[in-house]
C-alpha cells in the first residue's frame, strides 16, 4: 500500500493506470484509504497535482502526520508495475471481505463448534464451509 501511494504522490500520471480498478476501500488501513481518496480528489476534481506541497495540509491533520508523507515518498518507485500492485490490493481486499463474510455468517448459521470443525478438517465429509467457498484457506493476516 505504501509503495503504491508513494508512487502515486510522486507520479500522478500513474493514477490513470489504476483508478479504474482501485478504490479507497481496497486499502486495508483507514489512513491509506483517506490518502488515496485525497489523491483522487486533488487530481480528478481540483485538477491540481497531488504532491508533497499540495498534500502537506492534509497530512498535518492525519494522526500519522507529515512523517508518514515523507515515509510514503521515500518508498516511491518510478519503475514498478503499478497496475499489478493495484490488482493485488483489490484481490487482498476481496479476500478480507470474504473472510469477514464467511466467518460472520458461518458462526450465525452453524455455531462455533461446527465452524471450528469445518475450518480445521480439510478432508472430512461434513464441511459446509468448503462446499460453499471451495478449498480457499482463510487467514486473518493477509
Amino acid at each position: 500500500e505504501q509503495l503504491l501511494l508513494g508512487s502515486l504522490i510522486m507520479q500522478n500520471h500513474f493514477l490513470q493506470k489504476v483508478s479504474d480498478v482501485l478504490k479507497p476501500e481496497h486499502f486495508y488501513f483507514e489512513s491509506n484509504q483517506k490518502i488515496y481518496d485525497e489523491i483522487l480528489r486533488k487530481v480528478n476534481m481540483e485538477k491540481v497535482a497531488a504532491d508533497l506541497i499540495t498534500l502537506r495540509l492534509f497530512f498535518q491533520v492525519l494522526p500519522e502526520g507529515l512523517e508518514y508523507l515523507t515515509n510514503l515518498v521515500s518508498q516511491a518507485s518510478g519503475i514498478i508495475p503499478i497496475r499489478d500492485y493495484a490488482f493485488n490490493l483489490v484481490e487482498l481486499a476481496e479476500k478480507r471481505k470474504l473472510n469477514e463474510f464467511s466467518t460472520t455468517n458461518h458462526h450465525k448459521r452453524f455455531g462455533k463448534e461446527i465452524w471450528s470443525f469445518v475450518y480445521l478438517n480439510g478432508n472430512g465429509k461434513e464441511k459446509p464451509f468448503c462446499q460453499i467457498f471451495g478449498k480457499l484457506q482463510l487467514n486473518k493476516s493477509f
